[in-house]
């Protein structure tokens, strides 16, 4: 089975989760055979950056506006492909604007697919919402990270390990 990740990561958490699942997939004591697993980083071509509070109010203010963020273009062959898994951070209680434009433009129906978001609290509606996006396709697994960069990394990877081993890959 081949999977592919895809994530968008502001400030690094999703980034991490997505690396540890992408290790989690190929690790897996599930699968007869070792996982293939690629990644895939959706970028904006003009992402503002911010370190202080108004990096809450910028991403606050994005979601509700409902902005659709200008993703970079790249190719992807989703055909190649037995499971999608799709990652975010949560703003204002939802997925980033760059995981929902991508999602919203995704050319594929029928696949089985996975959620995942990362938060430092609640997630609101972000799974909810992300799935409703992939409404065309099998979704097989959702679950929230809270600040997986501040986790200690092997209960982190614990958790990551036990959430890839309930896709039932």
């Amino acid at each position: 089975m081949k999977t592919l990740v895809v994530y968008y990561s502001y400030e690094g958490n999703v980034a991490l989760a997505a690396e540890v699942i992408k290790q989690k997939l190929r690790d897996s004591s599930n699968a007869r055979r070792p996982e293939e697993a690629d990644i895939f980083r959706i970028e904006v071509e003009h992402e503002r950056r911010f370190k202080s509070f108004l990096k809450y109010l910028w991403g606050g203010k994005q979601i509700l506006l409902k902005k659709t963020p200008i993703l970079k273009p790249r190719a992807l062959d989703f055909d190649r492909y037995d499971l999608l898994i799709f990652g975010s951070p949560v703003w204002a209680s939802s997925p980033a604007p760059a995981i929902t434009a991508f999602l919203k433009q995704l050319p594929v129906s029928g696949k089985k697919t996975a959620v995942f978001c990362c938060c430092a609290g609640s997630k609101g509606r972000t799974l909810e919402i992300m799935k409703s996006c992939l409404s065309k396709n099998t979704v097989v697994g959702e679950i929230a990270f809270i600040n997986p960069l501040r986790q200690d990394k092997k209960e982190f990877a614990d958790a990551v390990g036990a959430w890839v081993e309930q896709l039932a890959l």
